[in-house]
């Protein structure tokens, strides 16, 4: 049996209270208890006022990614909530 690998998460903070959170390259099944894990972790510590999630790193998406997604802005409680992809 395997067990989940704790992931890292990257947040950029701007001094107004603004955060950007580069996903990590996979999210799919096998990484969303961890990826569920490490938002919390992030959410616990971190106040936001607005998070902008950019998905120029994912390259690997399926339907527990946007779970973990889904448990992310149920999770944050910010003003505003935008998906980017800053790659474009």
């Amino acid at each position: 049996m395997s067990h989940p690998v704790a992931l890292r998460l990257d947040i950029q903070r701007a001094g107004d209270g603004n955060a950007v959170l580069k996903l990590p390259a996979r999210m799919e099944i096998q990484d969303a208890q961890a990826l569920i894990e490490a938002f919390r972790k992030l959410l616990a510590r971190e106040k936001m006022k607005a998070l902008q999630v950019d998905f120029a790193q994912v390259v690997s998406f399926d339907s527990a990614g946007a779970a973990s997604l889904l448990e992310l802005m149920r999770g944050a409680k910010v003003s505003y909530f935008n998906f980017a992809n800053s790659s474009l």
